[in-house]
């Protein structure tokens, strides 16, 4: 196959891919609560499978309504929390490794201590603890 020709197959993969991605699509209101409804139910794995037969490759859980979810061992890795409400929401051992917008500092709402993480005295609010991490 000459090289211009193999350049041209592997862009139309690449955008494909992105295109599969969902990087310029965004989640219809209806799955996004669909996705939301099954992590607040504790079925991340579920809703994972349902975001990527939708075409995403994270969890965009973003200005979702997770206050008081049960959320204790789940798998959030890489997912986006931007603006969520996790206000009591109990994240004992959950794996929030990459996750975007949660706030771990010592202003978060949610409840319990994340795998990979302990609690310790905060080195900017005296009388506060934050999160740090410890791998």
């Amino acid at each position: 196959m000459p090289l211009p020709a193999l350049a041209a197959v592997a862009g139309l993969a690449a955008a494909a891919h992105l295109g599969r991605r969902g990087s310029a699509a965004k989640l219809s209101e209806e799955n996004k609560k669909r996705i939301v409804n099954l992590v607040k139910r504790g079925l991340v794995s579920d809703a994972r499978n349902l975001a990527t037969k939708l075409g995403f490759d994270t969890l965009d859980l973003s200005g979702a309504d997770l206050q008081r979810a049960y959320l204790t061992d789940t798998d959030l890795t890489r997912a986006d929390l931007t603006g969520a409400d996790l206000t009591g929401a109990d994240l004992t051992g959950a794996y929030i490794q990459e996750a975007i917008g949660i706030n771990i500092g010592p202003a978060r709402t949610f409840v319990g201590i994340p795998h990979g993480y302990i609690e310790a005295r905060s080195p900017f609010v005296p009388g506060r603890t934050a999160l740090r991490r410890t791998e």
